[in-house]
């Protein structure tokens, strides 16, 4: 312990008389308890009070670090700081995810290009069943007229009726059972139609053309149909029982009256076209001349000529429903022109989509024989401006139309051939079905 003042020690609690403290004795240092040198003197007296305190002493040194001491709560996170520049790619793979939910099928997509024909496979066994028998080619060409003979052969059967494509626009009058229809309009003398037993018709038909003298070649034998415009179902054929008889010729109020017995009818052709409806009156048959009387047989045969070569096989052609002008339908594309083939074509159509403008009717293609017809079945969604080749010509009466009716209606143009003038001349016009 270093040296230090009796001032610079602490004061000690109360003595209790067995602590040792050190005395001299004989100049020697010994040790002895308090109670021992109390007991050389009289009673100790009261502890006397605490003196003053001495000045404090010189800081000691710093102590050694006391143990640590809990950790204390966890403060609030703090901002983020800024990121850090990217490292180098990793060189490991991460662990593949979950598979995420499949989503909903997208909508089917276009049908792709047709594929390639698949190679033809192998010719089967010969059919053990024949097969059916080709139609009868034409009759070869006739050989050498035989020595003429003295008596006169039978007279052979009487042919076939031939077939028309002539018809002409009109409208039904149910109003009148008789007289005068009036312009545009026919008229049956039977309230029930198909038990008329005449038919009456003005000599102007819907187009306010004069058809007088094409309805004059009408004679008895002959038949005709009345038609409904758009449904070709709803009609009436009638044979012309009686000599027809042409009422005011050559006046304007002009008009025929036709003796007729019904021979077919269908549709409301049946039940009555109504009254003020757009029709057709088109003849269907040339006249059907009697048979005439058998010769006697002859009694000296002509020698037989020799046996032509079989034709080639013709062509099976279905004839068309009711008039029209031929069976050859021939649809034209959806373009701001038309041109018809008049080699191929006998009504060629067209459904006409443009925008509203200019549409062009070319010159027809082919080569088109004196007298022959074609027909032009146009439907456009918007009015179309017609522009006419030059080999197209109207009348006075009939004038080429300008515009087509539009809003997806129904027009129908009728043309002839006249290789004298070389034109096609517009022969009927029906708009707006």
């Amino acid at each position: 312990m270093a040296d230090r003042s009796i001032t610079q020690l602490p004061v000690s609690n109360p003595l209790s008389g067995t602590e040792v403290t050190v005395i001299v004795q004989n100049g020697i240092s010994k040790q002895t308890q308090l109670s021992d040198i109390a007991a050389l003197g009289g009673a100790v007296g009261p502890t006397g009070p605490v003196g003053p305190a001495g000045p404090t002493g010189p800081v000691g040194g710093p102590g050694p670090t006391g143990p640590l001491g809990p950790t204390g709560p966890l403060g609030p996170t703090g901002p983020t700081g800024p990121t850090g520049p990217t490292g180098d790619p990793s060189t490991v793979p991460g662990p593949t995810g979950d598979t995420g939910p499949t989503g909903p099928s997208g909508p089917l997509g276009p049908p792709g290009p047709i594929g390639p024909t698949g190679p033809t496979g192998p010719t089967g066994d010969p059919s053990t069943v024949p097969g059916p028998t080709g139609p009868t080619g034409d009759t070869g060409p006739t050989g050498p007229t035989g020595d003429p003979s003295t008596v006169p052969g039978p007279t052979g059967p009487t042919g076939p009726q031939g077939d028309s494509t002539t018809f002409f626009p009109y409208k039904t009058k149910t109003t009148s059972l008789s007289g005068d229809p009036g312009h545009t309009y026919l008229l049956w003398n039977d309230a029930t139609q198909i038990n008329a037993t005449q038919v009456n018709v003005s000599h102007i038909d819907k187009d306010n053309v004069d058809v007088d003298i094409f309805l004059a070649l009408l004679q008895q034998g002959q038949k005709f149909t009345i038609q409904d415009a758009t449904v070709s179902a709803n009609y009436q054929t009638w044979l012309i029982s009686g000599p027809p008889v042409n009422v005011n010729p050559g006046l304007s109020t002009s008009y025929w009256e036709y003796p007729v017995t019904l021979v077919s009818s269908g549709g409301t052709g049946t039940t009555n076209f109504p009254n003020d409806h757009n029709v057709i009156f088109a003849v269907v048959s040339g006249i059907v001349g009697p048979t005439g009387p058998t010769g006697d047989p002859s009694t000296v045969p002509g020698p037989t000529g020799p046996t032509g070569d079989t034709g080639p096989t013709g062509p099976s052609v279905t004839g068309p429903t009711g008039p029209n002008y031929g069976s050859r339908v021939v649809a034209v594309a959806d373009a701001t022109s038309i041109t018809m083939d008049a080699d191929t074509t006998d009504m060629a159509t067209q459904a006409n989509t443009q925008a509203a403008g200019t549409l062009t009717i070319n010159a027809p293609t082919g080569t088109p024989t004196n007298g022959q017809k074609i027909m032009l079945r146009l439907t456009s969604t918007n009015v179309q401006t017609f522009s006419w080749n030059a080999i197209f010509q109207g009348s006075t009466q009939l004038p080429l139309p300008t515009v087509s009716s539009g809003s997806s209606r129904v027009d129908y143009l009728g043309f002839i051939y006249n290789s004298t003038a070389t034109k096609w001349q517009i022969i009927t016009r029906i708009f707006g079905f």
